[in-house]
């Protein structure tokens, strides 16, 4: 009988450990997946903010070059100093 008690009490210790180990390993998976996050939405920033930046630049740069056409002058500002 007491045999049957010690085999009670280590299997209650191995569910304790799995559920510890559960939980770790939730705590874990959700701080990576938040450094994760956060990479990536820096990646995509960036490219969205240069990609912004070309399209600025070629506006800018077929306006200038519209004018110089029209022989007329362009006195506006590049988008770097806008």
């Amino acid at each position: 009988m007491r045999f049957l008690n010690l085999e009670a009490t280590m299997e209650k210790a191995r569910a304790y450990g799995r559920a510890e180990g559960r939980a770790e390993g939730r705590v874990e998976g959700r701080a990576e997946g938040r450094i994760e996050g956060r990479v990536e939405g820096r990646i995509e920033g960036r490219v969205e903010g240069r990609a912004e930046v070309d399209r600025d630049w070629e506006s800018w740069l077929q306006r200038e070059a519209a004018a110089a056409e029209r022989n007329e002058p362009f006195n506006e500002p590049p988008p770097s100093q806008a």
